[in-house]
């Protein structure tokens, strides 16, 4: 249907709308731009590099993507089956097919499930354009059921799949991202110019770095195999190099060795264990004099007496004037920053910090992550507290004097009756949208609560009292009236609880039901028979939604049921009543 109405972008060139796109996401184009007029949309359907992250977009947000591309407008995507969208990837599958995106020169994959990887890979080899890709074969999701449970099959039929697909696709590449190296050692990687591995052994990764004569950029973590740097030496052309050894100590000639033909290297990360030399700051500055970025940390000990006569290595003009590159020694460890400032911090464990800045202002505002044990805790302010966990009962007072409350976005808390210090909660903590509950969630706490209504919470974990749930769970509508995603971590007794929290929450987009054992009756049923979850819920909850129930690897006591549920708000307040009443009286399971 045409538009009538017009609006300013209509006077803008499409060249120029296009220059204007190329800053923004897709879904923040479509989403912002669709429907403005007729004009605009017209520029939408011609533009030709959508670049597309489904990474924990909303349900409807998705479709209405789905609804309005083409899939040769899109030159980069990235598919996520995340408890946040589970079932994402054979959802969009169900939109197009592979071979449609002609023009995609990027895909990346998040712990996607099995069944959408079988589709994926024998397909891969069909987007001639691809010149990037991410996978990483430990995060694969295993949807649960009686034939769902032998991981290590299915990890053999992937291998298969990577096997053939990677022969054919990896000589086209130009950036690669895997967890493992196992599968490069034969394939010619002649166009590539940056990989990422998360596993190698130091003589694969010697084999690779023949295999890739145009590499320059290199991420790495050596955790396996002998540990032989004799046995190679980095490729001359590399300009950026992130390297992780993991469970061998190394030694400062290692390094100068390893590094020595890097003649064309500006940007150099280590992650290290090592020997008490790796902390010499006048044989790195021999190695780093000619890098624009230098960041390291090394898991070294060193003795207490020794430790400002290290530092002071560290304090030369090269490193505090020329560089501005500054160093720490904190709980063990010798680390730039503030880039390897610890970003989390626990009141329970606090030891001194010593370090080449001025002060330690630098390294106390890279901490985003406070957790309280105790009631004595160091005088210092912190003022980037983005998540705050209260293990222990501490006054408003003394918190106020020691974290800036108006930065917490999340507030972890053992009891729903620690709210109370908190309110107004809108003005004690303005910014505050999650917030976790860690114990039960009894009546007694919810009839404390009675007066209050926390609009400003839209993302909920918490815990019920079994005796009490549906009057606990009845009250939480009204106490959490906006909430966006929830996370149960209880028992679910029967579907029914399911239902009435789905259903409940007007807001909701996200639900997570995480069920640990020893499982009831009720539950071993969920476990091993999930179509009776999805086709009695989707008869009973309102509006459409995707659902996927995932087995936890290596660990077969818990299980988890996902929701991903498109917005109809409006059908709900107008149906949840009916629906409700309908499936307590024909649907309730016995345990």
């Amino acid at each position: 249907m045409m538009m009538s109405h017009r609006c300013f972008f209509d006077l803008l060139p499409a060249e120029l709308l296009h220059i204007l796109f190329s800053y923004f996401s897709g879904h923040e184009i479509l989403i912002s731009f669709y429907d403005l007029s007729d004009y605009m949309n017209a520029i939408l359907q011609s533009y030709s590099a959508y670049k597309l992250n489904f990474k924990s977009i909303s349900r409807y947000n998705f479709d209405h993507i789905c609804r309005n591309i083409r899939p040769e407008q899109i030159i980069s995507l990235t598919l996520c089956d995340s408890d946040d969208t589970s079932g994402q990837s054979e959802l969009f599958f169900s939109y197009f097919q592979i071979q449609q995106f002609i023009r995609l020169q990027s895909l990346t994959l998040i712990e996607i499930e099995f069944k959408s990887l079988e589709f994926i890979f024998y397909n891969l080899s069909k987007l001639n354009q691809l010149r990037s890709f991410s996978f990483n074969t430990s995060t694969i999701r295993h949807t649960y059921g009686p034939m769902d449970l032998n991981f290590e099959n299915k990890l053999q039929q992937i291998n298969s799949m990577l096997i053939h697909t990677y022969a054919q696709i990896l000589p086209q590449l130009k950036f690669l991202n895997l967890n493992g190296g196992w599968i490069l050692e034969s394939i010619q990687l002649s166009n590539l110019q940056h990989l990422k591995l998360g596993s190698c052994s130091i003589d694969k990764l010697e084999t690779i770095t023949h295999l890739a004569p145009q590499l320059k950029s290199l991420d790495i973590c050596i955790n396996f195999g002998e540990m032989n740097f004799q046995s190679i030496i980095l490729p001359s052309q590399l300009t950026r190099l992130n390297l992780k050894i993991d469970f061998f100590p190394v030694s400062m000639d290692y390094m100068e060795y390893f590094l020595s033909n890097c003649f064309y290297l500006k940007y150099l990360e280590l992650h290290l264990t090592g020997f008490t030399d790796l902390a010499n700051g006048q044989r790195w500055q021999m190695l780093t004099n000619s890098l624009v970025t230098f960041n390291f940390k090394f898991d070294t000990h060193i003795c207490f007496k020794l430790i400002e006569q290290i530092l002071d290595s560290f304090r030369t003009s090269f490193w505090l004037e020329e560089k501005q590159w500054f160093v720490a020694y904190y709980n063990d460890y010798l680390f730039s920053i503030p880039y390897f400032a610890p970003e989390q911090v626990d009141s329970s464990y606090q030891s001194v910090i010593y370090s080449t800045a001025s002060d330690n202002t630098i390294f106390y505002n890279h901490v985003n992550e406070f957790t309280i044990r105790k009631d004595k805790i160091d005088k210092y302010y912190f003022t980037n507290i983005n998540v705050l966990r209260l293990k222990y009962s501490i006054s408003l007072k003394y918190l106020l004097r020691i974290v800036d409350l108006n930065q917490v976005k999340h507030l972890s808390i053992l009891s729903l009756e620690y709210l109370l210090k908190f309110m107004p909660i809108s003005k004690k903590l303005p910014s505050l949208y999650e917030l976790t509950v860690k114990n039960d969630i009894t009546k007694h706490a919810i009839k404390r609560m009675l007066t209050y209504s926390l609009e400003q919470i839209q993302k909920l974990t918490i815990r019920i009292n079994d005796k009490y749930n549906e009057y606990i769970i009845e009250e939480l509508f009204r106490l959490f009236p906006y909430t966006k995603y929830l996370i149960y971590k209880s028992h679910i007794p029967s579907i029914n609880i399911m239902i009435r929290l789905i259903n409940g929450f007007e807001y909701l987009l996200n639900a997570s039901f995480i069920s640990c054992g020893p499982f009831s009756n009720q539950e071993q049923i969920f476990r091993y028979d999930p179509d009776l979850i999805v086709s009695r819920i989707k008869r009973l909850t309102c509006g459409t939604s995707f659902c996927r129930k995932y087995y936890i690897p290596n660990n077969g006591s818990e299980f988890i049921i996902n929701w991903w549920i498109e917005e109809q708000i409006a059908y709900r307040r107008t149906n949840t009543k009916t629906l409700e009443n309908h499936h307590y009286s024909n649907f309730v399971l016995n345990n």
